[in-house]
């Protein structure tokens, strides 16, 4: 059979099921009863936790408000360091509002061979400031050295959104190490607020999801590892509305990679992202030529610094390294001016409605059911 046909064959399947896994996540998402904090269990009848381990509304630095939708989880000057059962500093078994108050830390430092997560969400989380004033602070440290199975920053079953606050990630694993984590295909948005992601180790992704989306505030994933398919940002569709983004790659693999790109879509309506490596800027997992969509400008230096940077077009070479070539460039910036979006160019890829055609068909045969255990 034709290797192409393949490939587009085990993209279309793939799609299915990745669907369908959505579909049930978002189903069985509810809103979070019980957390565990510093592998102390909190929730309506006990929820106050300090970091002496005992706890009361005079006295605490966490607290469960289950009587909010989604529930609500304050952190006030919390330092957390010992895990639950699952190796989890902090877990929520559904959709949850993290607050912040003052500076608070979550720190592992061992050699577990159980995945090691800060925070461990079973749905969505939200991350807001409970300031006033904007002083709300997370860092979250996670030390393995142990090269058994992956470490995270933040890992959530659904969606991932941060809205305000500042937050300073820091992942070592000689594994596996993410910073922001969604899985099943969700999708990670970033609205506002300082997030600051530096991973290391031998396979590195510093933001993992189905779906990235900046609107506002400053993110910066950077990465060093040795895996040449590591990268400081990683998604399926990207939307830049707003903002600013520094996705930077110190070591081997690239600032950021479009998977099943001739499947979604990547636009930069407003803003400002870079994307920056060593090897690479970017690679689009395609065996076609793509551009994103680029309301302004979009400017190209080999070197990754972005020295002697120059507004690309066409005859300058290819933007992005995909399946059949590499791009010469290691930096990449992207800019918006706010204007709307044009036709995402999906009507000029009649292949991708036949495929999209057969995941309904597929989807709709299908008598599947999914349940997330932990781990």
């Amino acid at each position: 059979m034709n290797q192409k046909i393949t490939v587009c064959i085990r993209r279309t399947i793939f799609l299915a099921v990745f669907l369908i896994c959505m579909s049930a996540s978002a189903a069985l998402a509810a809103n979070a009863t019980l957390a565990e904090v510093n592998g102390v269990t909190i929730n309506a009848s006990s929820p106050y936790w300090n970091n002496s381990g005992g706890g009361s509304s005079a006295d605490w630095n966490a607290y469960l408000d289950t009587s909010t939708s989604p529930a609500t989880l304050w952190l006030k000057n919390a330092v957390i360091n010992t895990m639950n059962s699952y190796d989890e500093l902090l877990y929520a078994d559904g959709d949850l509002v993290l607050k912040l108050l003052g500076h608070s830390f979550l720190t592992y430092s061992g050699n577990t061979a159980i995945s090691p997560a800060g925070i461990a969400v079973e749905g969505n989380l939200w991350i807001r400031d409970g300031t006033a004033d904007g002083t709300g602070i997370l860092n979250i440290s996670i030390d393995n050295t142990l090269p058994a199975l992956d470490s995270f920053g933040i890992i959530t079953y659904n969606s991932l959104t941060i809205e305000s606050g500042a937050l300073d990630i820091f992942v070592d694993d000689s594994f596996g190490s993410f910073g922001l984590f969604a899985e099943f295909g969700e999708s990670i948005t970033i609205r506002g607020g300082t997030t600051d992601v530096y991973v290391s180790g031998a396979y590195t992704e510093g933001v993992s999801a189905d779906l990235f989306s900046l609107s506002g505030g400053e993110i910066t994933s950077t990465v060093d590892g040795l895996d040449p398919d590591s990268s400081a940002l990683l998604f399926l569709d990207a939307l830049i509305t707003g903002g600013y983004g520094e996705f930077t790659n110190v070591n081997a693999g690239y600032g950021a990679v479009w998977a099943w790109a001739d499947y979604g879509y990547f636009r930069v309506i407003d803003g400002h992202v870079i994307f920056s490596g060593e090897e690479y800027a970017l690679f689009f997992d395609t065996d076609h030529i793509l551009v994103p969509y680029v309301t302004d400008r979009i400017y190209v230096s080999t070197n990754a610094s972005g020295a002697g940077k120059l507004v690309w077009n066409p005859a300058l070479g290819i933007l992005a390294g995909y399946d059949l070539d590499d791009s010469v460039y290691r930096y990449v910036e992207m800019i918006g001016n706010g204007l709307p979006a044009m036709q995402t160019g999906d009507i000029y890829r009649p292949w991708l409605w036949a495929g999209i055609s057969l995941i309904a068909l597929l989807a709709a045969g299908s008598a599947f059911v999914w349940y997330k255990k932990r781990k």
